[in-house]
């Protein structure tokens, strides 16, 4: 499916050092191995890139953070079957403290999923990084007033393992509150908060933000092949009403369709739309299964972050 026209888009904002990167391989290696009958690939080079930076972080090694606008592209499959083509955009972190963001809102009006990337030990002491985000926060909650199409928001909490056992995820999310008010009245737009961890020790709720906004990108290409069917539907209920002998004389003289032949034509245009449709639905239910039924972690441990990043003592993983 490489090379085709992407169906979904999704972007990655966040701080230097929130840890993007880090996410991207750390799903991609897990959802790679196949999750209930679900995986994604990509080209060669991007394989072989995630690859090697998964099998670092579980090692314990994290990747540098990114100093450009980066794009990849990838395929999810249900078993061998293609099911979503979806471009996911890694932004520099330097997007963050710019006054220009001119690029930034063409992509976010383009895309069908922003997830922002907040370090959790951070947010909960409110410090500069977070008061940075803040313009950027400001400017997706302007920007989701005035989109109308279906549009997906996950903050992703990174290095959640940092925050102590004492903190509940209330009092790490509690800086979130108003920006999380401010979207709650929009029927469009799904907004969940997910605490993540990616260590050596074992990742934490990794799988879940992108299976979010791939379950809403998958059940968006549903509502389109049944749409397209529909409008297929009512187009040969009205080309079949006029079927008739001065139809079928008018078009052999003039050498065009008559009505019956766009009728039968718009039938098996649904036909082939509803097909579509049926290939989907069963992987779409899945997805909308697994992430009901998707129990959050809480996650904490005792391992030391390497690679440029603060050496800080952890305790173990505790569930909800």
């Amino acid at each position: 499916m490489f090379g085709n026209m992407q169906e979904m888009k999704i972007l990655m904002i966040g701080n230097q050092n929130s840890g993007k990167t880090t996410y991207m391989a750390s799903s991609y290696g897990l959802i790679k191995e196949g999750k209930f009958g679900f995986y994604i690939c990509a080209d060669e080079d991007t394989d072989f890139l995630l690859t090697k930076l998964c099998n670092s972080i579980k090692s314990g090694s994290y990747p540098v953070p990114s100093d450009k606008r980066q794009s990849y592209e990838f395929d999810l499959y249900y078993y061998q079957q293609p099911v979503l083509s979806f471009e996911w955009l890694d932004y520099y972190g330097g997007v963050i403290s710019e006054s220009k963001s001119e690029q930034l809102m063409t992509d976010i009006d383009e895309a069908d999923a922003v997830m922002l990337f907040i370090e959790a030990d951070a947010l909960l002491r409110n410090d500069k990084k977070v008061t940075q985000l803040r313009r950027i926060l400001y400017l997706i909650g302007r920007k989701l007033m005035e989109i109308e199409h279906f549009f997906n928001v996950i903050i992703v909490l990174t290095k959640y393992d940092i925050v102590g056992t004492s903190t509940s995820l209330e009092d790490v999310c509690r800086p979130l509150s108003q920006f999380s008010e401010s979207i709650q009245g929009k029927e469009n737009v799904y907004f969940r908060i997910v605490p993540v961890s990616c260590t050596s020790s074992g990742f934490v709720n990794v799988d879940l933000p992108l299976i979010d906004v791939l379950h809403s990108g998958v059940g968006i290409k549903c509502l389109g092949y049944m749409a397209a069917a529909k409008a297929q539907y009512d187009r040969a209920l009205e080309y079949n009403g006029k079927r008739g002998v001065v139809d079928w004389a008018v078009s052999k003289l003039f050498g065009l369709q008559t009505n019956g032949e766009i009728a039968d034509e718009a039938a098996k245009n649904m036909q082939q739309q509803l097909a579509l449709f049926a290939q989907i639905e069963g992987p779409f239910d899945k997805l909308d299964e697994y992430r009901k039924n998707y129990e959050i972690k809480i996650p904490h441990n005792t391992t030391v972050r390497q690679s440029g990043e603060k050496r800080t003592k952890r305790s173990r993983f505790g569930t909800l």
